[in-house]
């Protein structure tokens, strides 16, 4: 995905969580933190962090995220 694309990814989520009336950022967490924090839940299994996913409506499942990926959203949500 191209950096562009990207940009327009994170501005169409912040504008949806918005429009919901739920916080865009945390204020001072850093991207280690957030990283840490995510290793620490109950989806993370043998140190990958995991989410839940929607196929589609009614199907819910567990994904890996590579690290690279994680690592890159934060730094474009602006996380340091």
């Amino acid at each position: 995905m191209a950096c562009s694309a990207c940009q327009w990814l994170v501005e169409t989520i912040e504008t949806a969580v918005a429009a919901a009336r739920l916080p865009t950022r945390i204020e001072g967490l850093s991207r280690a933190a957030a990283l840490e924090s995510m290793r620490g839940d109950k989806k993370a299994e043998a140190g990958e962090i995991r989410f839940i996913v929607l196929e589609r409506i009614g199907r819910a499942v567990q994904r890996t995220v590579p690290p690279v990926a994680l690592q890159a959203t934060l730094a474009a949500g602006g996380y340091q």
